[in-house]
Formats: structure tokens, C-alpha cells, sequence
């Protein structure tokens, strides 16, 4: 089965359910799509109506609304309860040592690294350092991300921009709106399969945050680095809101991920997270799944 994000860009939408499906009505035109085959929703306009009915389906089928504000950033997360689905998990997530997490969490910086050198790569930027940096253990994060970020922001003509004093930049924005998403896709996935968002493997607990979906989002960001690049190639002066009606392609993209086996990145990251369970619940860091950009088909 195959999954879906539906992006509300555009005021005056009335959305309801109706026999099983999500129903979105605008101006007397009407279209549908089946609550079971949805991931999420993004509320990125005002004055859009939800039902009270609709939204406890879309929380009942697992799916997450994403609200944003009027400048299109991501404020708030409505997301189903987590739940014990597998016992067993639950058990060993809260059990586990501290050095199994550090080795999930090495595993997951090896692979976030190994994606950022495959972006640069793609750039036609510098990357050897990172690819000494990758042979450590434990994996300097803060070097290689400033490294990365230096490199990355060079590659798309920005050459001062940072990600830590320019919080306010267009392109920091459009960066920040698509980890958001992947946060939330990852957030449903974490509940989905019994697994507490609260307890990471190196992330702290916060006032804001959920550890483990700061966690297992890591290998995942270069997905939203590259498709951005990509786009930006191609429209250099968009706004903030031309990337989000853009980035709905992002999630389409088909990710190898055994065998026979490609996905779109929407659903690929559910069966990282879903491996993750496995961990845990056998305690062994080789069932752990982690994308590739090299494996982008």
C-alpha cells in the first residue's frame, strides 16, 4: 500500500469525512482520498475547516495534521497517542543500555554522514573530510555539521549563511519546513509501532522536543538537502511558500530498499522505524534499516 501527504497551500478549503474517505471541498468542487491510504496533512492556510468527526479519523488511521503559521512554518504537531502496540518493545526501549544507544546512535550518524557526502558529491562540492571524520568513533557531530553546512550553503551560493545565525533566512526556512515534515512522518511512525518518542538513544529530553524523532530523523535530512538543491537549480528566486507546494514531490521519491523492494521516501521512512522496533525488541543493532542517497532510483 502506498501512502500520502496531502498539502493544504490554499485558503477557503472545507474538509470532511464521508463513508471511509477524506473529503476536500472548495468553491463547489470536490475531491477524495481514502483515510486508510493517508499519512498526514499539512495546514499551511488560513481558514480551513476540519470536522471534529474527520479529525478523529485521520488520528484513528494513524495519520498526524501539521499546523503552520501565516509565514509557513511548522508550529504545531496533532498526532495520535502512543500506545503499547508490541509489549515486548516497549519493554526493551525503556530497559535498553547506554551503550546500546550509543550504538544506534552511531550507526545513525554513520548513515546521516554517509548521505551528507553523497549530497556534496552531487553538488560537485568538498567532501573528503567528511569521509575521514566517518572513520571515528564516536563520529564528530559538530564538526561535521559545520563543515557540511559551510560546504552545502557554498554550493547553493551562499557562502555566509550559517544554519545557527540566520534562522530567519528563506533558505533556512524552506530547510527547517521540510524536517518538520519528516518529523512528523517520523513521530507517527515511532507511535504506530509501539515505540516512545520520549526516550532517545542520544537526544535529551525537552520542553519542545520528542528525543527519538530527533534521533531517527538524522539519516533522513539529506533527502530534504538534496531535493531542495535540486530545486533551487532550477528556481533560484522562489518564496518559501513556492518550495512547499514543490516539496510534495519530495516524498514521492521511490527509495531502494531490499531486493526488489522500492518505496516512496513517505512510506521507506516507516520501514526505518519499524526496523528500529525490531532492535529493540531483539536487541540486535543489525536489524536496524537506514536510507541512502545512493539509493535513490
Amino acid at each position: 500500500m502506498s501512502f500520502y501527504l496531502l498539502h493544504i497551500l490554499n485558503e477557503g478549503y472545507v474538509i470532511k469525512k464521508h463513508r471511509g474517505h477524506l473529503i476536500c471541498e472548495k468553491n463547489g468542487e470536490a475531491r477524495q482520498i481514502a483515510l486508510e491510504d493517508l499519512r498526514g496533512i499539512i495546514l499551511a492556510a488560513k481558514d480551513t475547516m476540519l470536522s471534529d468527526q474527520l479529525i478523529s479519523a485521520i488520528l484513528s488511521h494513524d495519520a498526524f495534521i501539521l499546523h503552520c503559521n501565516d509565514k509557513y512554518q511548522p508550529i504545531g504537531l496533532t498526532a495520535p497517542l502512543p500506545r503499547l502496540a508490541r509489549i515486548s518493545v516497549a519493554e526493551q526501549q525503556a530497559k535498553a543500555t547506554d551503550t546500546f544507544k550509543s550504538e544506534i546512535w552511531h550507526l545513525l550518524m554513520a548513515a546521516k554522514t554517509c548521505n551528507q557526502i553523497a549530497v556534496l558529491k552531487l553538488m560537485k562540492c568538498r567532501y573528503h573530510y567528511l569521509e575521514a571524520k566517518i572513520k571515528e568513533t564516536p563520529i564528530n557531530e559538530s564538526a561535521c555539521a559545520r563543515y557540511y553546512w559551510r560546504e552545502y550553503f557554498k554550493g547553493l551560493g551562499y557562502d555566509k549563511l550559517t544554519r545557527r545565525h540566520d534562522p530567519e533566512h528563506t533558505i533556512n526556512g524552506m530547510l527547517n519546513y521540510g524536517y518538520a515534515v519528516l518529523g512528523a512522518l517520523c513521530h507517527r511512525s515511532l507511535v504506530a509501532h509501539g515505540l516512545s518518542p520520549l526516550f532517545g538513544v542520544h537526544h535529551q529530553g525537552s520542553f519542545h522536543g520528542n528525543p527519538l524523532v530527533y534521533d531517527i530523523i538524522e539519516p533522513w535530512r539529506s533527502f530534504v538537502d538534496y531535493h531542495l538543491c535540486a530545486y533551487l537549480h532550477k528556481k533560484p528566486q522562489s518564496d518559501i511558500k513556492e518550495w512547499l507546494q514543490e516539496s510534495r514531490c519530495c516524498w514521492e521519491q521511490i527509495v531502494h530498499i531490499a531486493p526488489n523492494n522500492h518505496q516512496k521516501l513517505v512510506d521507506a521512512v516507516d520501514y526505518c522505524v519499524k526496523s528500529l522496533a525490531s532492535v529493540f525488541d531483539e536487541q540486535k543493532t543489525t536489524k536496524l534499516w537506514l536510507p541512502q542517497m545512493t539509493n535513490i532510483v
